[in-house]
């Protein structure tokens, strides 16, 4: 299922390029309906976090294809996912600790990523993963470079 999802984001960023968004909304809506989030959710740990950074392209695509709502909803995912990633290592104690160092120092660094993710793309209107309520009126994204 990630391997779908990944290509998805990988075709949606082809098509976002392209100035293609409709098009790109479309399959990343495809691609979260057709994948049950009780099942396959945004956010979930594994191995060095790879499905967290295959989310978090897909989120990036869901900003730059203008669909607030869903990078609204992958955002919680992940983020919520990370942050108990980064509760449950920092009370972890002794060798359990140590040995634990390197998978919270990449929660911690995805966690920062994700931040600056959903900074860059602030003044784009977020809406609330629930409600789909947009919160504020600015609709401006970053501009594209064209360059992959």
């Amino acid at each position: 299922m990630n391997d779908i999802r990944k290509a998805d984001t990988e075709l949606a960023f082809d098509l976002i390029f392209k100035d293609r968004k409709e098009e790109a909304r479309k399959v990343l809506n495809r691609t979260d309906k057709e994948i049950d989030q009780g099942n396959l959710p945004f956010g979930m740990v594994g191995r060095n976090n790879d499905h967290n950074k295959i989310s978090m392209a897909y989120l990036e695509a869901c900003y730059r294809a203008e669909d607030p709502k869903l990078a609204a909803k992958v955002l919680a995912s992940v983020k919520k996912d990370l942050e108990q990633q980064v509760r449950y290592y920092d009370a972890l104690t002794g060798d359990k600790a140590t040995n634990m160092e390197y998978e919270k120092r990449s929660a911690t660094q995805l966690l920062a990523q994700l931040g600056q993710i959903e900074q860059a793309f602030a003044t784009q209107k977020p809406a609330s993963p629930e409600t789909g309520i947009i919160v504020n009126d600015s609709n401006a994204l970053p501009k594209d470079s064209g360059k992959k």
